[in-house]
C-alpha cells in the first residue's frame, strides 16, 4: 500500500491539511464528526487510488494540521472549506463522499457550490430523529438471536 501524502490548502484565516492518494479524477472523502479521515479511510483510499482515482481527504478544522476559527462555524463554512480544496487540488469538480456527519457537509456543498460537485455519496447518513421502529433496526440486524420480522 502506497503511503499517502499531505498538502496544505490556504484560505482566509484557514489552513487545511489534505491527505492525497493516487492520481486521476477527484473523489473527496469527508469523515464523521471529530474524526480525521486518516486511518479510517486509509484502506479504502488506497484501493480507490489503485483503481485510478485521486482521493482527497481534507482534515476538518482542528484535526491534524488543519487550522481555522471554530467560532460560529456552520455547515455553509465547512462546505466552503471543501469547495476550496476542490478548486485548489481537485481539478475544479469532484465526487464527494460524506460519512456520517460528513454527509451534511457533502449535501451543503452540493447546495452552496453545485459547480464543484459531480455527485455525492452519502455513507452512514442519518436524520436527527427517527421513529423507534426504524431506530432499533440496526441493533436487531446485529443480534443473531433476534427473530426476523418483515
Amino acid at each position: 500500500m502506497q503511503k499517502r501524502r499531505s498538502e496544505f490548502v490556504l484560505g482566509v484565516n484557514l489552513k487545511l491539511e489534505v491527505y492525497i492518494d493516487g492520481t486521476g479524477p477527484a473523489l473527496i472523502m469527508l469523515p464523521s464528526y471529530g474524526r480525521s479521515g486518516g486511518e479510517d479511510f486509509d484502506y479504502s483510499a488506497s484501493q480507490l487510488a489503485a483503481a485510478g482515482l485521486m482521493i482527497l481527504r481534507p482534515q476538518p478544522r482542528g484535526i491534524a494540521g488543519s487550522e481555522g476559527s471554530m467560532q460560529g462555524l456552520t455547515l455553509h463554512d465547512l462546505a466552503a472549506d471543501i469547495a476550496l480544496v476542490i478548486r485548489e487540488l481537485g481539478g475544479g469538480k469532484a465526487i464527494v463522499l460524506g460519512h456520517a456527519f460528513g454527509n451534511g457537509v457533502a449535501r451543503m456543498l452540493a447546495v452552496d457550490h453545485p459547480s464543484r460537485v459531480h455527485g455525492i455519496i452519502l455513507a452512514a447518513a442519518q436524520c436527527s430523529s427517527v421513529s423507534p421502529e426504524i431506530s432499533k433496526t440496526p441493533h436487531q440486524a446485529c443480534d443473531l438471536q433476534s427473530p426476523i420480522t418483515l
